[in-house]
């Protein structure tokens, strides 16, 4: 009986001017996953996330000095790397595709703007429509990780679901509030991991405090071999 091809994901959303680098080193350190996906990622970031880079020889970046630079780190190989731009608003996502035992699976990491005012609201939604039609028309198995800033119960959210063939790694597990990071069990889920139906999420919980406005939240996943 030979076991399915796990993963492990971390996804934070570090704040951009969170000081406290060496909380999330340690952090990664201490929870060893296969891939990070680290969101509000300036040049101050990533030279102090240049200590991964032995343990983590795969990654892409768009650092930005406001809210929305992203990064990937990876152990495994990445076939395909590059930044996009989903959704009107000119901000990056990171698109890549992970060589993993059970062949490649693709991953989307992205933050869209906050609904802070109409304009943003409104882009938003638009970009998580953009990634429900980008993730529907993959063929891979896929998972998207981000600072949605929308909560599952969001219609605008819900398209993610439906139309981009997605399911949120909490099922299952519970409401893993992830902001405010000071409110933890009784904040709200706006950080998100989802997967397309051929992975199955063998476990999901939130991550230490590491100083950001937001909790990490970490995924283990199991891939069908066939």
């Amino acid at each position: 009986n030979i076991k399915a091809p796990e993963l492990k994901i971390l996804l934070s959303n570090v704040l951009v001017r969170n000081p406290n680098h060496q909380d999330f080193v340690e952090l990664v350190k201490h929870e060893k996953p296969d891939v990070i996906v680290a969101l509000e990622v300036n040049q101050r970031w990533l030279g102090a996330l240049n200590v991964l880079r032995n343990q983590y020889p795969y990654s892409i970046a768009k650092p930005r000095e406001d809210s929305f630079g992203v990064a990937v780190y990876s152990r495994l190989p990445l076939l395909i790397k590059s930044v996009v731009s989903i959704g009107p608003s000119g901000l990056p996502s990171i698109f890549a595709s992970i060589d993993t035992q059970a062949g490649p699976v693709d991953l989307i990491a992205t933050h869209p703007a906050p609904p802070l005012q109409d304009s943003f609201f409104q882009s938003r939604n638009t970009q998580l429509r953009d990634l429900a039609a980008l993730a529907g028309k993959s063929s891979q198995p896929l998972i998207l990780a981000g600072d949605l800033n929308s909560t599952l119960w969001s219609a605008h959210y819900k398209v993610l679901e439906t139309q981009g063939r997605l399911r949120n790694a909490r099922k299952g597990f519970g409401l893993m509030a992830t902001w405010p990071a000071i409110l933890g069990p009784f904040g709200i889920p706006i950080d998100h991991i989802l997967v397309s139906e051929n992975i199955l999420v063998t476990n999901l919980r939130v991550g230490a405090n590491i100083g950001s406005d937001h909790l990490p939240l970490i995924a283990e996943l199991r891939f069908n071999s066939d």
